[in-house]
């Protein structure tokens, strides 16, 4: 019996904070599968990883231009997709919004929540983005002490 060879896919997202309130709040978007989770997207021919982060987040929450707080891939999560058969990985770079405003594309995202960090660690379905966003709050903190 022949064994079909597992597609691999790239995709790339921005975790996208806001730090104007109190306590630090990040973005989770309740995608169409029903996980929460950061704003990402499938990478086009001839876009870069940062191009292909951008223009996800324009048309998943309709925030343009966030402060990234670098244009280097800071985090990266890898896993297996049973249903499609293939092998994912996801490049995030981080980005502060200057606006809680969102404008969601109903037919991607289901829903979305402005969180503070303990929020977000509940909210957030898979336990490997969880970490993430204790990576990522790590990351900014340690930028903001610079």
């Amino acid at each position: 019996m022949k064994r079909k060879l597992v597609k691999k896919r790239t995709s790339s997202g921005i975790i996208i904070y806001f730090d104007e309130s109190k306590e630090r709040e990040f973005l989770l978007l309740k995608h169409r599968e029903g996980h929460w989770a950061f704003p990402k997207g499938h990478t086009r021919k001839q876009e870069s990883r940062l191009e292909t982060a951008f223009r996800e987040l324009r048309e998943e929450t309709g925030i343009i231009n966030p402060v990234l707080l670098s244009d280097e891939v800071l985090l990266e999560e890898s896993y297996y997709i049973e249903k499609y058969n293939e092998n994912k990985t996801v490049f995030y770079f981080i980005g502060k919004a200057d606006s809680k405003e969102i404008t969601t594309d109903k037919k991607e995202i289901k829903d979305y929540k402005w969180c503070n960090l303990n929020e977000a660690l509940n909210r957030i379905t898979y336990n490997q983005t969880k970490k993430l966003l204790i990576k990522t709050n790590k990351l900014i903190n340690e930028k903001k002490s610079t």
